[in-house]
């Protein structure tokens, strides 16, 4: 459940938030976009393409050159921000790949009663009664303005209806401009009450599509909702998610498994433990960078090294 697991990501998550610069995402997006953005899974490309048919001096050679990408500000390492970074837009990336292979497993025609039933494993039809208390419920409920806002953005052509390439902004709206602006213009008329641009705890704490009566009796779910905001989603601590604050809440699921992989690699990776890795540190590591989201699980290794 995506709402439980935000309520459970480990202290080290956390703080990796809280330590990321203020433009990751706007900066990280806008580097190398013709290449991340593009994906690495078109059509006609080998997705039977296997990284440990290669020299291990091969792959360590691209991953040399990965590395050198990585350094998103070229000081001669990579730190957290620009790991985390590269990892966002990666796992964006594999986002729009599943949604690709997910979209021929969905009951056609992909509407909005469709996409609940596959996001929620439920069918939950607007104008329906439904007990707001309800676990089974809460977290369409609390999701809805958020998943609402993505489907009606990724509708390019407003028939009600998603085409795979829609589906795919569905799963993946940041991936265009135009579609993350309009997710954010929806999501912020449902939430930001007093219309000033951002959303503060009380806002983000009434987040709903139907208000439970009485409030939410859960002191416990109010506050790990709580601690999300301020722990998670606030990074510059000023009581209200705004600017790329209101990116990871909406895609929340995407910045967690970013944020836990780049703990974990320099965790792992990072020898002389200066919070920094240099290229050597990657390529001596480079099998774990293999087998993580940061490389697209070596999708972005299939690049030979000359075109990296």
């Amino acid at each position: 459940m995506r709402v439980t697991s935000l309520a459970s990501l480990a202290l080290s998550g956390v703080s990796a938030y809280k330590n990321m610069k203020q433009k990751m995402i706007e900066d990280r997006l806008a580097f190398d976009k013709e290449i991340l953005l593009a994906g690495y899974f078109e059509d006609d490309y080998d997705t039977e393409w296997e990284p440990w048919d290669l020299e291990d001096e091969e792959l360590q050679a691209r991953m040399r050159k990965l590395a050198a990408r990585m350094d998103h500000d070229r000081d001669g390492f990579v730190d957290r921000h620009e790991l985390t970074a590269w990892g966002l837009v990666s796992v964006y990336n594999m986002a729009g790949h599943d949604g690709r292979q997910d979209y021929d497993l969905i009951d056609q025609p992909c509407d909005w009663d469709t996409l609940v039933m596959e996001e929620h494993a439920h069918e939950f039809r607007d104008g329906d009664v439904f007990d707001p208390n309800q676990e089974l419920y809460r977290e369409y409920n609390k999701l809805y303005n958020r998943d609402n806002a993505r489907f009606q953005a990724a509708d390019i052509d407003k028939d009600g209806e998603l085409s795979l390439g829609e589906f795919v902004l569905f799963k993946n709206p940041l991936r265009d401009e135009n579609v993350k602006a309009v997710v954010l213009e929806r999501a912020l008329t449902a939430v930001d009450t007093d219309k000033d641009g951002r959303i503060s705890l009380s806002e983000f704490l009434e987040d709903w599509h139907q208000r439970p009566k009485g409030g939410v009796q859960d002191m416990s779910y109010i506050e790990a909702e709580t601690m999300a905001f301020n722990q998670i989603f606030d990074r510059d601590e000023d009581e209200y998610l705004e600017g790329d604050e209101l990116l990871y809440w909406l895609s929340p699921d995407n910045a967690e498994t970013a944020v836990d992989e780049a703990e974990h690699l320099i965790d792992m990776c990072d020898n002389d433990e200066d919070d920094l890795l240099v290229t050597e540190e990657i390529v001596e590591c480079f099998d774990l960078f293999i087998d993580s989201a940061v490389t697209e699980y070596a999708a972005q290794l299939k690049i030979p090294r000359d075109e990296l």
